[in-house]
């Protein structure tokens, strides 16, 4: 008992002669750590300084109470008859999973490149370096665009006669979004951030109203079809509770097809619609300071305790 107690003093003295073996030569290398170390903080501070405002506008969405869901219920009342008549009524169905299709439209390469192009925002998503938010100015990347000659000067890699690519558009266009469903609410909650806040707002604005627009125009014209197609099915059917199916149907695409033309908010309803954000998301400029400084300390500490050590290895050696 008296040899494990001995052991355990012995060790706890060694380690604590080698911390402050360590703590005294670190003590008479102070000059030189805290030189290295304020070198580090001072360059932090430019470094952060020199970064961007980054500012994220949101938006909360739900999913409209259009027609569609009342047909899909109808649908499936009227399989059995419509199956009667040789019409498949499941294939005219479109909803499915309408939120998370919704979500998969929005992130899609099809989607960003109509989106992008339509609206115009290639500079503004990919060549704007900051934002004067006195004159409420973007400050174009002259090394990307040249705003004079409206000619990009991109010599990266997928770039195709200096302008880049769109898949490279839609990836940076990704980054900056962010969509997610709320598990407890069910709501869709979507952000974007960009230097300017008002470029923020404006994409969001401008995503939220064409996904609706363009879902809106397709089940438009697949209602037209739908009609088409019912109203052919109509004319070769013989038994009275199939025409009655058939014709509540063809109503009920009627009914889609008005709810269309009248509600610009088709697929998606804006509970909290996207805003100009007065406060910056990011950089968090005193967290980025403090870790470069500290990595700095650390970083000099461990410098001098290496050379020190290896210097003595070398005079042991000798």
């Amino acid at each position: 008992m008296e040899k494990e107690t001995k052991k355990i003093i012995q060790s706890y003295e060694e380690d604590s002669i080698n911390f402050l073996e360590l703590f005294s030569i670190l003590w008479k290398e102070k000059i030189k750590i805290i030189f290295v170390t304020s070198l580090f903080a001072i360059f932090s501070v430019f470094y952060a300084l020199s970064l961007s405002n980054i500012y994220k506008s949101e938006a909360i969405l739900t999913l409209s109470n259009n027609s569609g869901s009342d047909f899909s219920k109808l649908a499936q009342s009227y399989s059995s008859l419509g199956n009667l008549a040789g019409l498949s009524l499941q294939n005219l169905n479109p909803e499915g999973d309408r939120l998370n299709e919704a979500v998969e439209r929005i992130q899609s390469l099809d989607f960003f490149e109509e989106f992008i192009l339509k609206n115009d925002l290639y500079v503004k998503l990919l060549a704007v370096r900051s934002w004067d938010q006195d004159e409420d100015k973007l400050i174009i990347n002259t090394n990307l665009y040249n705003t004079d000659k409206d000619e990009w000067l991109d010599d990266s890699k997928f770039s195709v006669n200096g302008k880049p690519s769109i898949q490279t558009a839609h990836r940076n266009f990704l980054e900056k979004l962010n969509i997610s469903i709320n598990n407890k609410t069910g709501f869709l909650e979507i952000d974007f951030v960009h230097v300017s806040p008002n470029v923020a707002k404006e994409i969001l604005d401008l995503l939220i109203y064409e996904i609706n627009e363009k879902t809106r125009s397709e089940e438009k014209l697949l209602a037209e079809k739908t009609i088409v197609l019912l109203e052919e099915e109509l004319k070769n059917a013989q038994l009275q509770e199939i025409r009655f199916g058939i014709s509540s149907l063809i109503q009920n695409q009627f009914e889609k097809m008005t709810f269309a033309r009248a509600s610009p908010n088709y697929l998606f309803k804006i509970l909290s619609k996207p805003t100009s954000p007065e406060l910056k998301f990011q950089p968090r400029r005193s967290v980025i300071c403090i870790v470069i400084t500290f990595l700095g300390g650390v970083l000099i500490s461990f410098y001098v305790l290496v050379i020190h050590f290896f210097k003595n290895t070398e005079k042991n050696n000798s």
